[in-house]
């Protein structure tokens, strides 16, 4: 699980920067402000009824940015998004639904 959600996580922060014409100077963990021990827990704490990490996927939850990374203006806001503290779980059908929204 700890390297599907290092991966994850990863990957949507490089995507954001990409997407943002920025270059990504940190690694995933420096972004994140935590361990990945921590993100995973900071995220369990937050399961609600049937989330589970055998059901995290395109049918089941996602991770979800608060504040959605394409709010960011500039490369401070957006390295200060990537913390774990702006991620929740959130179920997939909520999540597409919300889009860039917070």
């Amino acid at each position: 699980e700890l390297t599907r959600l290092r991966g994850a996580l990863s990957n949507r922060c490089r995507t954001a920067f990409y997407q943002k014409g920025m270059k990504k100077d940190s690694g995933v963990r420096k972004l994140l402000g935590a361990d990945l021990d921590i993100v995973k827990k900071h995220i369990e704490d937050q399961f609600i009824d049937g989330m589970s990490w055998d059901n995290w996927g395109a049918d089941g939850w996602h991770i979800d940015h608060i504040i959605p990374l394409v709010s960011a203006k500039n490369k401070k806001e957006l390295s200060v998004l990537c913390h774990y503290t702006n991620l929740q779980p959130l179920w997939a059908f909520d999540n597409l639904s919300k889009g860039g929204k917070h």
